[in-house]
């Protein structure tokens, strides 16, 4: 069971990244980066064959992401002087 939840990682990281490329929205959700981690979480379940590994890896990725990127004001432009 454990494969099958890893290559559902590798496709829907593989969806994340195509979707990202054609909705381009690059402003609101980087969804290539989701893609990645999701990718990686799979790559990494599936070299030790663990689902479990697999989905704490693409959670805990994601949820760093989430936490330390999106928070308020990091995607403010930065206050530049008229001089």
């Amino acid at each position: 069971m454990g494969v099958w939840v890893n290559w559902g990682l590798v496709i829907a990281a593989i969806g994340f990244i195509i979707g990202d490329l054609v909705l381009e929205v690059y402003e609101s959700v980087n969804l290539a980066v989701l893609g990645m981690f999701l990718l990686a979480g799979g790559i990494l379940g599936l070299a030790i064959d663990s689902a479990a590994v697999g989905l704490g890896t693409a959670f805990f990725l994601a949820l760093v992401y989430l936490v330390v990127h999106r928070r308020p004001g990091h995607m403010l432009p930065k206050q530049v002087s008229g001089h």
